[in-house]
């Protein structure tokens, strides 16, 4: 009964730790303060990126200013975007709130106005209309995202730290629950590093979300390694442990025999 209930305790530990080691990675990818713009200015460093954000932008200027084709929109764009300098500006600008975008749009239409003066001045003149239509809308929604990511991980880690010690304390082979624990960790240390490092170059030259993913991956590669790591040789740690308590649980050697641990093992002394 202690042994299927400990079992029990554990596995729910481990979903618990999972789910908050995930929603905790999703918020410092993704959602947590600055992080978007973090994302979005490397993702606007791919070439796939920059074409999908071109063509948006040449669309809108020759929608909104009479005049320029969307051929010379494109043109322009084009141009302007293969400048290192405009990732950190169109990603400040499409995840800054509307309040920021006016201190923006004068460094933005700097750029703009060495390659086409001319439609530089037009765009100005109509940034008002222009420029709210170039936000991504899932930005708006994660300030909300932010705190309900930390609450779920808050949550996920107290739950899984209670349960593992209600599992430790009642289980019969403690040995046992610490190697689990341990393969746990190891596994998710070993996903994570191969996640920060391995993911951005698998995901580069995709689509748009994939270039935001990596861009996110990227941001955050500092602040997520030592967590990873930390995993990796926490899981090392208790293996190391549970190899250890299993073989003081057996017992000390006897004229090259253990003393047994079950009844009926039991070794007579010589």
């Amino acid at each position: 009964m202690r042994r299927s209930l400990s079992s029990l305790l554990l596995a729910l530990a481990l979903v618990c730790g999972t789910v908050a080691l995930v929603a905790h990675v999703v918020d410092r990818v993704a959602v947590a303060p600055g992080r978007s713009e973090a994302a979005l200015k490397a993702a606007l460093r791919t070439p796939s990126t920059r074409a999908v954000l071109r063509d948006e932008v040449a669309r809108r200027v020759a929608q909104q200013v009479p005049g320029v084709s969307v051929g010379r929109a494109r043109d322009v764009a084009g141009r302007i975007l293969a400048d290192p300098r405009v990732a950190d500006t169109a990603g400040s600008l499409l995840a800054a709130s509307p309040d920021r975008r006016s201190r923006i749009v004068d460094g933005a239409l700097s750029l703009l106005r060495s390659r086409d003066p001319a439609l530089a001045d037009q765009v100005r003149a109509r940034a008002d209309r222009l420029l709210p239509r170039l936000r991504v809308p899932v930005l708006d929604r994660l300030g909300a995202e932010h705190e309900r990511l930390l609450a779920v991980g808050s949550l996920g880690a107290t739950a899984a730290v209670v349960l593992a010690a209600l599992a430790l304390l009642l289980g019969p082979r403690r040995d046992r629950l610490l190697r689990r624990i341990g393969v746990w960790g190891l596994l998710a240390g070993m996903l994570g590093v191969a996640l920060l490092w391995a993911g951005p170059r698998l995901l580069d030259g995709g689509p748009v979300w994939t270039a935001l993913v990596a861009g996110g991956l990227d941001a955050a590669r500092g602040g997520l390694a030592p967590l990873f790591v930390g995993l990796l040789v926490g899981g090392v740690l208790l293996l190391a442990a549970g190899a250890a308590a299993a073989t003081a649980a057996r017992g000390p050697a006897i004229g090259g025999r253990r003393r047994g641990t079950r009844r009926g093992d039991t070794v007579l002394d010589r």
